[in-house]
């Protein structure tokens, strides 16, 4: 009789072990999927840079913005009209998508041009890369959510890199005003309450549905700016009167906001926010810098390459499966 069982149970493990293989082998195929989405977006978003400087030759940071949000805004609302996108609002409680699109794009661009103006680029650079410290501290602090230590070592040294590659560099330099200081950590917060939002709430929201409430209120929250500033409707003049403005803002638009967002949305919806945030933000941080030595002619040195290297050890390190997701893959990503 025990014989008997034994070989039951033998029989049903061994029967399970083909199902769990496949689990795993889908659940790393996703992760390879979601880990090429981020790789995407961090080099639109690091060519983004380059449809802002085209942008600013006649507009203002400001308008930039407005410009950008409202071409986002269009876009999701013609597809939207279309069906070429599926959004659906109905019955969903509105109040913490609208929250997190308050944080950002709202009071976190604000607070980015304001924040970046009042500061040097180096000291910017680093301030704006420590979004996944933050995360990991308002998680561990205040949502008591567990961070494996590796993944806190890989969170630091990618932030190392950035250090690195600036402080050492032949450009680097202080000087910016206390308050550019305070702004930008602001600024920071911001963003990780956003991504920690848009976490928590995709269980309610699709990845669409949260770019197409910030992409709208976003362009709502700048327009009343830019009106209220006194340029009424001029940044339009502009955009549709000068064709290599329109081409920035299209791109701008387009790219670096309606599809980096999705992506971005869809990234922190699948996978865990520390993580998702660090992955995120260092794969831009690491190519912001290598466009801006490529196209922009950056200044670089050996301790650049250094810092690229130590990032990249980092991005590659967080990403990487942890003992505790080994250990529940009942949990599928699903992409």
């Amino acid at each position: 009789m025990e014989d008997s069982q034994k070989k039951t149970e033998e029989a049903k493990e061994g029967a399970e072990e083909p199902q769990k293989s496949e689990q795993r082998r889908r659940i790393a195929d996703n992760k390879i999927i979601l880990y090429t989405l981020a790789v995407v977006e961090s080099v639109i978003w690091g060519f983004s840079f380059v449809g802002t400087k085209a942008a600013l030759i006649k507009l203002t940071p400001m308008e930039v913005i407005t410009a950008r949000w409202t071409m986002a805004a269009v876009i999701l609302i013609i597809m939207a009209a279309f069906k070429i996108i599926k959004v659906n609002f109905k019955g969903k409680d509105m109040k913490l998508v609208m929250l997190a699109a308050l944080a950002q794009p709202c009071l976190y661009s604000i607070g980015e041009v304001y924040g970046i103006s009042m500061t040097t680029t180096s000291e910017s650079s680093i301030l704006i890369a420590m979004g996944p410290i933050a995360i990991m501290l308002i998680s561990v602090v205040f949502l008591k959510v567990k961070i494996d230590k590796v993944t806190v070592f890989a969170v630091l040294a990618a932030f190392s890199g950035v250090v690195l590659s600036i402080v050492l560099n032949d450009d680097f330099s202080l000087g910016g005003k206390y308050a550019g200081y305070a702004i930008l950590v602001v600024t920071v917060i911001l963003g990780a309450l956003f991504t920690l939002m848009s976490n928590r709430i995709s269980d309610r929201f699709t990845p669409m549905e949260i770019t197409f409430v910030m992409t709208v209120q976003g362009s709502i929250f700048f327009n009343l700016i830019t009106l209220i500033g006194g340029r009424g409707f001029e940044v339009y003049r502009i955009c549709l009167t000068d064709r290599d403005t329109m081409l920035a803002v299209t791109f701008l638009g387009l790219g670096c906001t309606v599809i980096c967002y999705i992506i971005f949305n869809t990234v922190v919806s699948k996978l865990p926010a520390h993580i998702a945030e660090a992955l995120q933000k260092n794969l831009i941080t690491l190519t912001g810098v290598i466009t801006g030595i490529l196209i922009n002619g950056d200044s670089w040195n050996v301790w650049t390459i250094a810092g690229l290297a130590v990032m990249l050890f980092g991005i590659v390190l967080v990403s990487k499966p942890k003992g505790a997701e080994n250990a529940d893959e009942s949990k599928e990503i699903a992409v």
